[in-house]
C-alpha cells in the first residue's frame, strides 16, 4: 500500500467556491505538512474547478471523476472521501455511451420528433464496440465554436447555449422515455446528478467501518434559503430557475439524498454541520459571520483529517495491518496477472526456459532483448507456468517473482534483497534476523538459497534488472550467485544495452551461451492471436479493412511495442470512422509522435509540452502531486489554461492533469522511486521521443530550473511567486506547493536529496547548486546518510562536467576523494573531515561550509591540530572500492584507464577510468586470490595472475579468453605487450598474449638459473627484457625479436670469504628504458645507477645515488629524461641530464607499486592499504600540515600529571639503535621543551612519579629516576631487573614500585623515595619446585591490592595480595587450555578473567572439537573455574556457514570496563561486552572492518576506545560505557601507533607512526569540555637540550647489599649490554607503553604456535580445578 493520503472532494461547483478556496489556501497545506511529518504524501482530488472547454468537450469528465474517486479509495490511508453537499443537487449529464439495445428501446419511446432528431444527430452507432453502442459525439463536432479561442467570445457563448438547449431537450426526452421503456429504477441513471453518483460510490456503497474511517460530510445549512426569491444568484446555491418540474425533481432527489441516505449512513461524528445566514451574495467572505464560519470549517477540516489520518496510520501499522511483505508480493502478483492477460505465442522462448527448469543446470538463466520486445510479458507468463514446467519434480516449487522498479521495495538492491530473503524465510518457515549492511545482506541472500529442499524447490524470477537504481552498485550484479544450490533456479531478464551494466555483468558471470535466451520477433500467427485477444479484452472489434491495416503495419516494424501502439490507435476507430482517420505509422518513433500530437490537440500544446517535458527531464519520474505543484508554478501553462477564466487560487486545475494522465495510462507506469509512488515512461522509446520533442536545448534549462525550484521548496510555506497574466498584469501569488525540508519527521526527503543536485546542475544554476547542495553541510550529510558516497560523488562529478573550472567544487571533489574511505566507514565524520581538510581555505563558499562544520551537535573527537591531508595538491583521486590491500596495478597504453587486483573476498580485478576516477568494471572470483594484473595485447585483454601459478586472460566483457597454468614468474614483452614470457630456472617460454598459444622456448647462456623473484629483478620494454641471475650478481638481456638471451653480464662480484669489511653489492633493481637503448642496474647498498647499452651490453654511465635510499619499482619516465623509484614513503626522481635528485609524492605508508603512462599522471599503491592513489605531478604541491617527526620510532612514553605534557624516548638514527632522545613535549605549544640526548641505549619503559620525574627501565637492567626538567638522573634503585626486563608497576598509592626479581621466580617492591627494596614476594614452594617456575613478566596484571601472573610455558597463574605480601591462590591450568593470552583482574579481586584456549564441540559434525580463544572466569578464593564465556549463537552460526576457520569469535584482546563487565575484541571484528560474574553476553558492538585493539580503560571517562591501525581502517571509535553505543569515530590518514587517556579521562593523546603526537578532546554537546587553558606551565624557560647519561659502567656491577638473591642465570660477561646485538635494542614500542595491552599482545606468537593444539585431551587432569566449569557452555 502506498504511503499516501488521497482525498476526493465532492461538491457542486458554484455554491462551494469559498469553502474550497479556504481549504485550498489554509487547510490543505496544514494537513499536507502533518502527513509529510509522518512520511506520507498528501493529495486532494477536486474536480470541480478549473475545467476548461476541452475537458468537457468529449463528455469524459464524469467517468474521470469516478475513476479518481476509486483511486482515492484504493490508495488512501485514512480519509478518502469528503462531501460538501448543501442545497444544490448538481449537474445531470447525458450518458456518454448507451448500449445499442437499450438505446433502441428508449429511442422508440421518445415521443418528440425534435428530440428524436437531436438524439440521431448527437448519438452515433458504433459497431466496433462489443456489444454495439451509441456514442455521444463531442460538442465541437457539431458546434466547433464551443472550444474557440477567439477573443470575440460571442460565437463561443452562442455555441454553448445551443448545446445546453439541445442537451436539456435530449435529457428530458431520455428521462421520460427511459421511465416508460425501462422502468423507474433502471431509468435513474438518466436522472441522478454527477454529485449523487460520486456520493453513491464514495460513501453510500461503502460499509460502515469504511465510512467511519474514510468519509466525512461538512454539511452547510443556509438559514431560510427556501424563502428567498428565485434569482441568478440564488441559482448558484440551489436549483430554482427553469422548468418547474425539473426544479422540483432536483429538490426532491436532494432531500432524499441528504436526509435519508447520507444522514442515516454516516456516523454523527463524521457529519460536521454549520448554519449560516443568506446574503444577497450568498456566502460572502467579507461578512464577519461568514468569515468566522469559513475559518471554523477550515479548522474543523484540519482536525478531522488529522484524526482520521492518525487512525489510518495506526491501523496500517505492522501490528494491525497486513504484512508489508504480503503487500509487496500481492503488488507483484497483481502486476503479473495483468501482464498475463491476453498473452499469446512465444512457444520457442518458453520451451527453452522449460528445458532449463527441468535440467540440472546450476547457473542462472538470462532472458534478454531490446526494449519493447516483450520480456516482461514472458517473465509474467513464466511465473504462471513454472509449476507445469517443473513437472519432472514431483513436488510443487515455491515461486518468487519481482518486476523490478514497479514498487518502492523493488527499485533498489537493498530493499529488493530484503524482501526476497523475507519471502524465502516465510516459505521455508525459518526465522533469522536480516542485516542492514549491504555486504552482509548479500551473504544472507546467498545463504538463504540453501534453504530450498528437494521437497520444495525454489524458483526466483527477476524481471528488468536494468531498472535497479544505482545505489549500492546493484547493477554490478555481484549479489547474483554464479552457481546455485541444487534445488534453486534463478531466471532474470534485462536489456542488452551496455549502458545499463547488467547484461555485460551477466556475460561475465555466466559463461554458458545456453543460459542466455534471446527474445525473438513475433510471427504472424501470434500477432493475429494477440490482436484478437486484445480486442476481446477491450470489448472492441474492427472492420475487415481496419484489421488489415493494423496487421499490415506490424510487418513494417515487428516489435510488440509497435503493435501495442498501433492497436491503441485502432481502438479509437469507430465503425463509422472515415478512411482518413484510419491511418497508422510505420515506426515506433512515428507512432509515439502521432500520440503526442493528438494529446496536444486534445489537451493543449503548452500543457502537454510542459507536463511531459518536466516528466521526462525528471529522469526518475514524478508523483502526480509533484507534477501538479510544478505546473502550478509554470505561468506559461497557467496563462494558457486561464484563457477566459481565472480561478480563485493560482494553481493548475487537477482535472486537466488527470485527463492527460488517463490518455497516457497505457504508456506510463507507476513505480517506486525514493520511497514515493511516481509515474514515468514505461518504455525507453517514449523517453527518447519525449526528450527529442519536449526537452530541446532551448527549453531544457528552464525545465530543470522549474524542477529545481520545486525540490528546493522555493514557492512553498506561503512564499508567493511573481506572475504576469495574459493581460500583462503583474503580482504575487501563493502557489501552495509542497514544502521540501531535508527530512519529513524522521524520514529522509529522498525526492529532494536525489533530484535537486541534478536539476540545479542541468539548469546551470551554479549559485543555488552551491548554496543549496554542494556547499551546504546539512544537505551533504543528509545525502550521505540517506544514500551513499558514490551518489554524492556522482553529484559533484556531474557539476564538474558543467562547471569544470569552479574552484570550490574542485576543492570539494578533491576533499571528498581524500575522505572517501573515512566516509564509507562512517558518514557522520563528514563535518570533521571537511573542517580539517578545507579549514583555512580563503574561498568564500568553502569558508561558509567550514563555518557550518563548527557547529556539531553530537559527541565527537576534536584534534588539537590539522591532521588530515589537504586537498588541491597533486593527489587527484583516492579510489577505494577494493576491500583489502591492492596487490596488482597496470595502466593502459593511452593512460586513460588502470586495472587493479586485490586479495579481498571477491578476488576482485577492477578497471578504472582515470579521467573521472570512476569504476568501469569489476571482474570477480575468476580464480583464487589475484596477485598481479596487466593489460596485454594492445590493451584488448587483461592478464591476471592468481594463486596456484595460474594466469588468466580476461576479455573486457568479463569472459575468460584463455588460461595458462604453471606460471609462477613471468614478464610481458613486445611493443603492444603481445608476448608473455614465462621465466623459470634457466628457461624462458614465450606465449602469444592474444591467443595464449605457446610460441617458443629459449635457455640462458651457461644454463645459469634466473632469480626466482620477479619484483625489481626483472623488467622489460618492447623488444628487451633484463633478467637477474639467482645469485644477484649478474644480469642477462632477453632479445624477443631474436628469441635469445645475451651472455651474462657481471655487474657485481661476490665479496671474498671472511671479508666482513667489504660491502656485499648485489643487484636490487633493474629497468629497461622506453626507447630500448639502455637498461639500468642498481644496488641498495651503494645506491649508484649503472647504465648499460642494449646493443653493446657495455656499461655507458654511472650515476651516483644516495645510500640512505631503499628503492624499488625502478622506472624511466616515458620520455627517458628521468629515472624514478619508490623509496619507502615517497617517490625519488633523478633528472638524467643534471643528476639532480628530488623527493615527490609523500605517502603515509610504504609505497609498494606505482606506474605511469606519461610524466603527468602517476598511480601508486601502498602497503596494508585498499586505496589506489592517482596523482597529477604537474600540479603544484599541496598545502601540508606535516611536521618534522620527533624521531624514527618510539621506545616508550607516558603522559605526565599536567596533561599538556608527554614524556617519551625516541630513536633518532636508523643506523644506530642506541642513539635517541628523551623528550618532554608540550601539547599546547606543540614543541619539545626538554630534550636529553641518549648515546648509549634508550629506556625500555617509563613511568611517571611526579610533575617532572619519571622512572625508567634502562638498557642495562637498572631502574633509575630522571628529572625531566634538568634531564639528569637523580637516583638509581638497588639491584637489577630480570633479563630484558621492563615490566614495572607503581603500587600503594604511588609509594612503591613492583617488578620481578632478577631470576623471575618472584617479585619485589621498591620504595620509590629511596630506591631500596622493601619486600620480596616468593612463589609457593610447589611452584618453585617445578621445572618451569619463572614468571612471565608480560602476563602481570594488578589492581589496588592484588596481582596475578602466569608461570612461563604452562602455568599455573599465581595470585598475590601484595599489600599483605602473601600468595592468595594458585589457579592451575591443564594442557587443554594452557595457552595464556591475557588476564583481567577486577578491583574487588573476587574473580580473574583469563583469555585462553578451549575445545568446544562442533554443532554440525558430531565428535569434532574446535579450539577457540575465549574467556574463562576463575573464582579466586576457592581457586576454581566459575564459567566459560562463549558467544554460542555466533559460534553455531559460523560453524553452520562453514567459516570457522577464517571467521570466528576468537578473543584477541580485552579490557575491563568495571568489576562486572569485560570487553573483548575478536577475530570476527566484533567487540563483545561480557558480564564476567555470570558469563552473560551483554551486547555485540560492530563497526570495525579490521581487527580492533582496545585502549586501556580510564575510570573518569564516560567512554572506552577501540582503535584500528591497519591501512584498510586507521581509526578511533569511542563507545559509551552506559548505553554501549558508538559515540564518535575518527578515521585518520596517518597510522596510529598508540592511544592513551589523559589524567582527566576527557582527553586523549595519540602517538602516530611518524612519532608525532595528537591531543584529542572529547566534545559532548551540553557538557563542559576540558581545555588546555587551565593547564599551567610546568616546564618554563628555554628548551633544555643536554646529554642524558642513563647507562654507565657502574650499572654492570652487582649491589652488595641487594636482598634480591634470585639468580638470573647470567654471568657478568653475559650481561645484556647490547653492544653487539642490535635486535635486542630495537625493542618493539608496543612492549613498553601500555601494560594492559601488553598482557594481550605479547603472546600472539604463542597463540599462533598453539592454535592447532588439541585441547580435548587430558580432561581428567583438571577435575580438581574445573569442578565448577559450565560444561554446557
Amino acid at each position: 500500500m502506498a504511503k499516501i493520503v488521497r482525498i476526493f472532494t465532492s461538491s457542486t461547483f458554484t455554491d462551494t467556491k469559498f469553502e474550497r478556496n479556504t481549504w485550498m489556501s489554509d487547510a490543505y497545506p496544514r494537513v499536507k505538512a502533518f502527513c509529510q511529518a509522518q512520511g506520507y504524501e498528501f493529495q486532494v482530488v477536486d474536480m470541480r474547478w478549473g475545467v476548461r472547454d476541452e475537458a468537457s468537450d468529449d463528455h469524459s469528465t464524469t467517468d474521470l471523476c469516478l475513476r479518481e474517486l476509486e483511486m482515492c479509495q484504493k490508495l488512501s490511508t485514512g480519509p478518502n472521501f469528503v462531501s460538501l453537499l448543501s442545497h444544490k443537487y448538481g449537474y445531470r449529464s447525458l450518458p456518454k455511451v448507451i448500449e445499442a439495445e437499450e438505446f433502441d428501446k428508449v429511442f422508440a419511446a421518445v415521443k418528440s420528433d425534435t428530440a428524436k432528431n437531436l438524439l440521431t444527430k448527437w448519438y452515433l452507432r458504433d459497431y466496433n464496440a462489443v456489444p454495439p453502442v451509441y456514442v455521444l459525439s463531442s460538442i465541437s463536432k457539431h458546434l466547433p465554436d464551443s472550444i474557440s479561442r477567439d477573443k470575440d467570445v460571442s460565437k463561443k457563448l452562442k455555441a454553448k447555449q445551443i448545446w445546453w438547449d439541445e442537451s436539456d431537450t435530449m435529457q428530458e426526452a431520455l428521462k421520460s422515455a427511459a421511465e416508460q421503456a425501462l422502468g423507474e429504477e433502471e431509468a435513474k441513471k438518466y436522472v441522478i446528478s454527477v454529485t449523487e453518483k460520486e456520493i453513491e460510490m464514495g460513501l453510500l456503497s461503502v460499509d460502515k467501518a469504511g465510512v467511519e474511517s474514510g468519509c466525512a460530510w461538512f454539511r452547510r445549512n443556509i438559514k431560510d434559503i427556501d424563502l428567498v426569491e428565485p434569482s441568478y444568484q440564488l441559482s448558484r446555491y440551489m436549483e430554482c430557475l427553469g422548468n418547474e418540474e425539473t426544479v422540483k425533481l432536483a429538490q426532491s432527489l436532494l432531500m432524499d439524498l441528504k436526509d435519508r441516505k447520507m444522514q442515516n449512513h454516516l456516523p454523527s461524528d463524521n457529519i460536521i454541520a454549520y448554519s449560516v445566514p443568506w446574503t444577497d451574495k450568498g456566502i460572502n467572505p467579507e461578512l464577519l459571520e461568514h468569515q468566522k464560519y469559513l475559518k471554523q470549517m477550515s479548522e474543523d477540516f484540519v482536525q478531522k483529517m488529522i484524526t482520521m489520518v492518525t487512525k489510518g496510520i495506526e491501523e496500517r501499522s505492522p501490528s494491525n495491518s497486513s504484512d508489508p511483505l504480503e503487500t509487496e508480493c500481492l503488488q507483484h502478483i497483481s502486476f503479473c496477472q495483468e501482464k498475463c492477460k491476453n498473452f499469446h505465442g512465444r512457444e520457442v522462448t518458453l520451451e527453452a526456459i522449460k528445458l532449463y527448469l527441468s535440467s540440472a543446470d546450476q547457473k542462472p538463466l538470462v532472458v534478454h532483448g531490446q526494449s519493447g520486445c516483450g520480456k516482461t510479458s514472458i517473465m509474467a507468463k513464466l511465473a504462471a507456468l513454472v509449476p507445469s514446467h517443473c513437472k519432472n519434480n514431483p513436488f510443487k516449487p515455491a515461486v518468487i517473482i519481482r518486476f523490478i522498479g514497479t514498487t518502492p521495495d523493488s527499485s533498489n538492491i537493498r530493499s529488493l534483497l530484503t524482501s526476497i530473503i523475507q519471502q524465502i524465510y516465510t516459505l521455508y518457515n525459518v526465522h533469522f534476523s536480516i542485516p542492514e549492511d549491504i555486504k552482509l545482506l548479500v551473504r544472507k541472500f546467498k545463504s538463504a538459497l540453501n534453504l530450498a529442499k528437494d521437497v520444495r524447490p525454489l524458483v526466483i524470477l527477476l524481471d528488468s534488472l536494468d531498472q535497479l537504481d544505482l545505489t549500492n552498485n546493484g547493477r554490478s550484479l555481484n549479489w547474483i550467485p554464479r552457481s546455485l544450490p541444487a534445488n534453486v533456479k534463478i531466471i532474470v531478464s534485462t536489456l542488452e544495452d551496455e549502458t545499463y551494466e547488467c547484461f555485460p555483468a551477466l556475460q561475465q558471470k555466466i559463461k554458458q551461451p545456453a543460459n542466455f535466451v534471446p527474445v525473438p520477433i513475433l510471427d504472424k500467427e501470434d500477432v493475429n492471436s494477440i490482436v484478437s485477444s486484445w480486442l476481446s479484452a477491450s470489448s472492441r472489434t474492427l472492420t475487415i479493412g481496419q484489421r488489415e491495416t493494423l496487421t499490415n503495419a506490424f510487418d513494417t516494424c515487428p516489435i510488440p511495442l509497435f503493435l501495442k501502439l498501433s492497436f491503441d490507435q485502432a481502438c479509437k476507430w469507430n465503425s463509422f470512422s472515415s478512411p482518413d482517420e484510419v491511418r497508422l505509422q510505420s515506426t515506433i518513433r512515428d507512432s509515439i509522435d502521432l500520440l503526442f500530437s493528438q494529446l496536444e490537440v486534445k489537451h493543449g500544446k503548452i500543457l502537454v509540452s510542459d507536463a511531459l517535458g518536466y516528466l521526462t527531464a525528471a529522469t526518475n519520474g514524478l508523483s502526480e502531486a509533484e507534477l501538479e505543484d510544478i505546473l502550478s508554478c509554470d505561468d506559461d501553462v497557467l496563462n494558457d489554461v486561464y484563457v477566459y477564466w481565472t480561478p480563485p487560487i493560482r494553481r493548475l486545475p487537477p482535472l486537466l492533469l488527470v485527463r492527460l494522465r488517463t490518455d497516457l495510462q497505457e504508456y506510463i507506469v507507476e513505480r517506486g522511486a525514493d520511497d514515493v509512488r511516481v509515474f514515468y515512461w514505461y518504455h525507453r522509446q517514449f523517453i527518447e521521443a519525449a526528450r527529442a520533442r519536449y526537452c530541446g536545448v532551448e527549453v531544457i534549462q528552464n525545465l530543470h530550473q522549474g524542477l529545481a525550484d520545486f525540490f528546493i521548496g522555493k514557492w512553498s510555506n506561503g512564499n508567493k511567486k511573481p506572475c504576469t497574466d495574459r493581460l500583462g498584469n503583474s503580482g504575487l501569488e501563493d502557489r501552495h506547493s509542497s514544502a521540501q525540508p531535508l527530512r519529513h519527521g524522521d524520514k529522509y526527503n529522498l525526492r529532494k536529496l536525489n533530484n535537486l543536485p541534478l536539476h540545479l546542475t542541468m539548469a546551470r544554476n551554479l549559485g543555488e547548486l552551491k548554496e543549496q547542495c554542494l556547499l551546504c553541510l546539512d544537505f551533504l550529510q543528509t545525502r550521505l546518510l540517506s544514500s551513499s558516497m558514490r551518489n554524492v560523488m556522482s553529484d559533484i562529478q556531474l557539476a564538474l562536467q558543467e562547471f569544470p573550472d569552479d574552484y570550490a567544487i574542485n576543492m570539494l571533489h578533491d576533499c571528498l576523494q581524500l575522505s572517501k574511505q573515512a566516509l564509507v566507514y562512517d558518514v557522520h565524520q563528514l563535518d570533521l573531515q571537511l573542517r580539517d581538510r578545507l579549514g583555512g581555505d580563503q574561498d568564500e563558499g568553502l569558508k561558509r561550509l567550514c563555518e557550518q562544520c563548527n557547529h556539531i551537535s553530537r559527541p565527537h573527537l576534536l584534534p588539537d591540530q590539522d591532521i588530515l591531508t589537504k586537498p588541491g595538491g597533486q593527489l587527484v583521486y583516492l579510489l577505494s572500492d577494493h576491500s583489502a590491500e591492492v596487490t596488482g596495478l597496470d595502466i593502459s597504453m593511452d593512460g586513460k584507464t588502470i586495472v587493479t587486483c586485490a586479495a579481498d573476498e571477491e578476488h576482485s580485478v577492477k578497471m578504472w577510468n582515470l579521467e573521472d576516477g570512476t569504476l568501469i568494471k569489476s571482474f570477480n572470483k575468476l580464480g583464487r586470490t589475484p596477485i598481479r594484473v596487466h593489460y596485454i595485447a594492445k590493451d584488448s585483454l587483461i592478464l591476471a595472475a592468481y594463486e596456484g601459478d595460474l594466469v588468466k586472460a580476461i576479455q573486457l566483457t568479463g569472459e575468460v579468453a584463455y588460461t595458462v597454468r604453471d606460471i609462477s614468474q613471468y614478464w610481458l614483452g613486445g611493443h603492444d605487450k603481445e608476448i608473455l614470457v614465462k621465466l623459470m630456472d634457466d628457461t624462458a617460454v614465450m606465449y602469444n598474449t592474444s591467443t595464449g598459444k605457446k610460441k617458443s622456448k629459449v635457455k640462458t647462456k651457461k644454463n645459469l638459473f634466473m632469480s626466482d623473484q620477479i619484483e625489481n629483478l626483472v623488467h622489460g620494454v618492447g623488444r628487451y627484457i633484463v633478467v637477474t641471475e639467482i645469485g644477484l650478481y649478474k644480469v642477462t638481456l632477453l632479445d624477443l625479436e631474436k628469441e635469445e638471451f645475451s651472455h651474462w653480464i657481471d655487474v657485481f662480484k661476490p665479496p671474498p670469504k671472511n671479508a666482513d669489511d667489504v660491502p656485499n653489492l648485489s643487484v636490487d633493481m633493474v629497468c629497461v628504458s622506453p626507447d630500448e637503448q639502455s637498461f639500468v642496474v642498481s644496488s641498495i647498498v651503494e645506491g649508484d645507477f649503472l647504465f648499460y647499452s642494449t646493443t653493446t651490453l657495455q656499461k655507458t654511465r654511472v650515476m651516483k645515488g644516495n645510500t640512505n635510499d631503499v628503492g624499488q619499482c625502478l622506472l624511466f619516465s616515458p620520455d627517458c629524461k628521468r629515472l624514478a623509484f619508490s623509496n619507502l614513503h615517497n617517490i625519488v626522481v633523478y633528472d638524467l641530464e643534471t643528476e639532480e635528485r628530488q623527493d615527490i609524492l609523500p605517502h603515509l605508508s610504504g609505497i609498494t607499486k606505482y606506474t605511469c603512462a606519461s610524466w603527468k599522471t602517476l598511480v601508486t599503491l601502498c602497503e596494508e592499504d585498499n586505496g589506489i592513489r592517482v596523482w597529477d605531478i604537474t600540479r603544484p604541491e599541496k598545502r601540508t600540515t606535516v611536521k618534522k617527526p620527533l624521531g624514527i620510532s618510539v621506545s616508550c612514553y607516558c603522559n605526565l600529571p599536567n596533561r599538556r605534557y608527554v614524556a617519551m624516548a625516541v630513536r633518532t638514527k636508523n643506523e644506530n639503535y642506541k642513539l635517541g632522545d628523551v623528550l618532554v613535549y608540550d601539547l599546547v605549544m606543540r614543541k619539545v621543551v626538554r630534550r636529553g640526548a641518549v648515546m648509549d641505549g634508550l629506556p625500555r619503559n617509563m613511568l611517571c612519579i611526579g610533575e617532572t620525574e619519571v622512572i625508567i627501565a634502562t638498557d642495562t637492567r637498572k631502574i633509575k629516576v630522571v628529572d625531566l626538567n634538568t634531564m639528569t638522573v637523580t637516583r638509581v634503585f638497588e639491584g637489577k631487573l630480570c633479563p630484558y626486563g621492563s615490566k614495572m608497576e607503581i603500587v600503594k598509592d604511588g609509594k612503591e614500585l613492583l617488578t620481578l626479581t632478577q631470576g623471575k621466580h618472584g617479585f619485589k617492591t621498591y620504595s620509590i623515595e629511596t630506591g631500596k627494596t622493601v619486600n620480596l614476594l616468593h612463589a609457593p614452594p610447589e611452584i618453585r619446585e617445578r621445572k618451569h617456575n619463572k614468571f612471565d613478566q608480560y602476563s602481570l596484571t594488578i589492581n589496588k591490592t592484588t596481582m596475578a601472573c602466569y608461570i612461563e610455558e604452562e602455568g599455573p597463574i599465581v595470585i598475590f595480595d601484595y599489600i599483605k605480601n602473601v600468595c592468595v591462590s594458585v589457579l592451575k591450568m591443564s594442557s587443554r587450555f594452557s595457552t595464556f593470552c591475557g588476564a583481567y583482574l577486577p578491583q574487588d579481586s573476587s574473580y580473574l578473567a583469563v583469555n585462553t584456549y578451549k575445545s568446544f564441540p562442533d554443532p554440525i559434525k558430531q565428535g569434532k572439537m574446535n579450539s577457540l580463544s575465549c574467556i574463562v572466569v576463575y573464582n579466586i578464593q576457592p581457586g576454581k573455574i566459575s564459567h566459560w564465556c562463549l558467544d554460542q549463537e555466533y559460534y553455531n552460526m559460523y560453524a553452520k556457514q562453514g567459516v570457522l576457520d577464517n571467521q570466528d569469535s576468537d578473543v584477541d584482546n580485552a579490557i575491563l570496563l568495571d568489576d562486572d563487565r569485560l570487553v573483548t575484541s575478536s577475530a570476527d571484528l566484533i567487540l563483545r561486552v561480557l558480564n564476567i560474574r555470570t558469563g552473560e553476553l551483554i551486547k555485540r558492538l560492530e563497526g570495525h572492518t579490521v581487527l580492533p585493539k582496545l585502549v586501556s580503560n580510564h575510570e573518569k571517562s564516560p567512554c572506552f576506545i577501540s582503535m584500528a591501525n591497519f591501512g584498510e581502517e586507521n581509526s578511533l571509535r569511542l563507545w559509551d560505557k552506559e548505553s554501549l553505543t558508538c559515540m564518535a569515530t575518527y578515521r585518520l590518514d596517518h597510522k596510529i601507533q598508540k592511544v592513551e587517556f589523559c589524567s582527566d579521562g576527557q582527553s586523549l593523546v595519540c602517538m602516530m607512526e611518524d612519532c608525532n603526537l595528537i591531543y584529542w578532546t572529547l566534545v559532548i554537546p551540553g557538557t563542559q569540555s576540558t581545555t588546555m587553558s587551565d593547564c599551567q606551565l610546568t616546564f618554563t624557560g628555554q628548551e633544555c637540550d643536554v646529554t642524558l647519561e642513563i647507562n654507565n659502567k657502574k650499572d654492570e656491577r652487582s649491589d652488595e647489599f641487594d636482598p634480591d638473591d634470585d639468580d638470573d642465570g647470567t654471568s657478568h660477561d653475559d650481561v645484556d649490554n647490547d653492544d653487539d646485538d642490535e635486535e635486542d635494542d630495537d625493542i618493539d614500542f608496543n612492549n613498553f607503553i601500555d601494560d594492559d595491552d601488553q598482557d594481550n599482545e605479547d603472546f600472539d606468537d604463542e597463540d599462533d604456535n598453539n592454535a592447532d593444539t588439541d585441547f580435548s585431551e587430558n580432561e581428567d587432569d583438571i577435575e580438581d580445578y574445573a569442578a565448577a566449569a559450565d560444561d554446557d557452555y
